[in-house]
């Protein structure tokens, strides 16, 4: 039987959590904080020390991440799934972030599925090791070890390893006395060296080295623990030892990696009992750690130091908490954030104070039901939830994204997107002004325009030169966050009808070609009987014709000619369609060769008629 539901139809959960990496570099030189990161902060706040944290929630293990508190509103759903991925129920069980992307760690899925946080973009990881039985409830949480992924196996026969560079995966199947047995696993932690895989199912704790893969078991429970069926989900490190996260077992055990020695705790607080299914996860705070209650009536804190168990139950207002509510949680340096396994909220805890808020402004086309979420990751930012019912991932948190952008002229490609950055638009010559127009995922941040603040929703007004024009939206939310877009507007050249050349086959323009000037001259003699001119725009795009007739740019255009003065235009249309210009060429012919006389004359006499080219014939008259 799957882990995740039973008789009361709940899911088991996960959820990457925090473990706050304390290391203060004048705290240190002082002795105040141990050689040991997160362990025993003396006096000091652990939330007002942490700088870094180490990303994990007893299900997930992310690695160090510096703090940031999650600050905003606002959710915001992914799934654009990965080709050819359909995703069912029961589809993942915990996630870890490498640094980059966030992987969710495959429970019934049929693929391991890598997220960019920044774009939403999804790809999935289906390469499995030759020797691989996955079949239904294949694995349940992870391990970043800083270089690979480890899927914690819950029916899986093998620990699977992925290099989060290149996707590919190793099996590794050497199980303490060759057996696998029944044994099912439920997260996990990564100690610096080995990955410790979480008994749920079982009574063996086994420890995997990252080098060789070999595994080793532990089972020397301490004196009067009693594990139950499903004895523990998820554990916590916090620099020194590991923390078995207690289910169904009645105790809270602590693990030396070292040795393998196991202590138990079970002093509960006050007004709290130890029941069934009590605790799904946990993060670590630096000084303390928080298990997440599923069944359980209260949060509990525990100091790692002394073991004192502190409850908390002032559940935010007009929320009820009732059985199979979370499953994992967040740590982010300030605040705890509970996982909705089928509560109706997200819970924000202040790790000071205790004082609890809810969060339940679903988005749009999104309904929160039963055993949505089982698990949760940071990523510097926000909070991301795992589904397992769910439709789709979900993140909570101040959104550096845009959920519009428009140009008063030319159109975006590819169409906006919020997950998409880059974009490019064309534009005429004409349009010597742009208005862009960002609009806020999330009204709590700020966005300038080329570096100047806009206001969201509002115009802002660019001017453009020819040629590219780059133009960066930045958006800032309040825990300083950035996100950038960018596009490319580019602006056409000025509209040319220009010629390059312009040549005769006959005869030589005066004055010599030049695009400015317009009118030109040619003679020819009387033979030439025609002229051949040949255009060339300046600009491809532009289209000619010589006295009305369309040739094409580098062409020749026969022009017959007659006797004397001939008018040839060349008109160049600009490629807008509108812009155009005329070459005037005026080339004259020469006429026939004369055998006329001009003029004739007698040296006495008058010639009668008088005289006329035309006549031939005279007489002389006599004075």
């Amino acid at each position: 039987m799957g882990f995740f539901i039973r008789k009361d139809e709940r899911a088991v959960t996960k959820i990457s959590r925090k473990l706050a990496v304390v290391v203060l570099a004048i705290l240190l030189t002082t002795g105040i904080i141990p050689v040991k990161f997160g362990v025993g902060i003396g006096d000091m706040s652990a939330v007002a020390a942490a700088v870094s944290i180490t990303g994990q929630d007893g299900i997930g293990y992310s690695g160090p991440i510096a703090a940031n508190e999650v600050v905003g509103t606002t959710f915001t759903g992914y799934q654009d799934w990965p080709s050819g991925f359909t995703r069912g129920f029961s589809a993942f069980a915990g996630g870890v972030y490498d640094g980059t992307n966030i992987w969710m760690i495959p429970y019934n899925a049929d693929r391991l599925i890598k997220v960019n946080p920044s774009t939403g973009e999804m790809t999935g990881y289906s390469n499995w090791p030759a020797d691989l039985t996955r079949g239904s409830d294949a694995f349940a949480g992870g391990v970043y070890d800083g270089t690979n992924i480890w899927l914690i196996p819950f029916s899986a026969n093998q620990v699977v390893k992925v290099n989060a560079t290149t996707g590919a995966m190793t099996g590794y199947s050497g199980w303490p006395n060759g057996l696998r047995g029944s044994d099912q696993f439920i997260g996990g932690a990564f100690d610096g060296t080995n990955i410790w895989l979480t008994p749920y199912s079982g009574s063996r704790l086994i420890k995997v080295d990252t080098m060789t893969g070999a595994m080793t078991s532990y089972n020397s429970w301490p004196s009067g623990t009693t594990l139950g069926s499903y004895p523990f989900y998820g554990s916590i490190f916090d620099g020194t030892s590991l923390w078995l996260i207690p289910s169904g077992a009645n105790r809270l055990i602590k693990v030396d990696p070292a040795t393998g020695d196991m202590t138990g705790f079970n002093n509960w607080p006050s007004g709290f009992t130890k029941g069934s299914d009590a605790f799904w996860g946990g993060v670590f705070d630096g000084t303390n750690i928080w298990l997440i209650p599923n069944n359980a009536t209260h949060v509990v804190k525990v100091n790692t130091a002394t073991g004192v168990m502190t409850g908390y139950n002032e559940w935010p207002s007009r929320f009820t908490k009732g059985s199979g509510a979370f499953a994992g949680g967040v740590y982010d340096g300030t605040n705890i954030w509970l996982v909705p396994l089928s509560a109706s909220i997200l819970v924000k805890i202040n790790a000071a104070t205790g004082e609890m808020t809810g969060f339940n402004n679903w988005p749009s086309g999104f309904t929160k039901g039963s055993n949505a979420f089982l698990g949760g990751v940071y990523d510097g930012e926000n909070v991301w939830m795992i589904p397992f019912y769910a439709d789709r991932l979900m993140k909570f948190g101040d959104s550096s994204d845009l959920s519009g952008l428009t140009l008063s002229a030319g159109i975006l490609s590819p169409t906006f997107s919020a997950g998409t950055t880059d974009y490019t638009a064309s534009v005429g010559n004409e349009v010597t002004n742009i208005d862009v127009t960002p609009s806020l995922a999330d009204a709590a941040a700020t966005v300038t325009v080329n570096g100047m603040l806009a206001t969201d929703g509002q115009p802002q007004s660019l001017a453009l030169n020819v040629g590219d024009n780059t133009v960066t939206i930045t958006i800032t939310t309040s825990n300083g966050h950035t996100k950038t877009y960018t596009v490319t507007v580019t602006r056409a050249a000025a509209a040319s009808a220009d010629l390059s050349s312009l040549m005769l086959s006959s005869g030589m323009l005066s004055p010599t070609f030049s695009a400015g000037t317009t009118d030109y001259t040619a003679s020819v003699s009387h033979e030439v009987t025609s002229v051949d001119v040949t255009p060339t725009a300046a600009d491809t795009g532009a289209t000619i014709t010589v006295n009305g007739a369309a040739v094409a740019s580098g062409q020749s255009q026969a022009t017959a000619l007659n006797v004397g003065d001939n008018a040839i235009t060349v008109q160049v249309t600009a490629k807008d369609g509108i812009t155009n210009k005329n070459y005037d060429v005026t080339v004259t012919r020469a006429t026939y060769g004369s055998a006329d006389l001009s003029g004739l004359g007698l040296s006495a006499g008058t010639l009668s008629p008088a005289f006329s080219a035309a006549t031939t014939n005279y007489g002389k008259r006599r004075e």
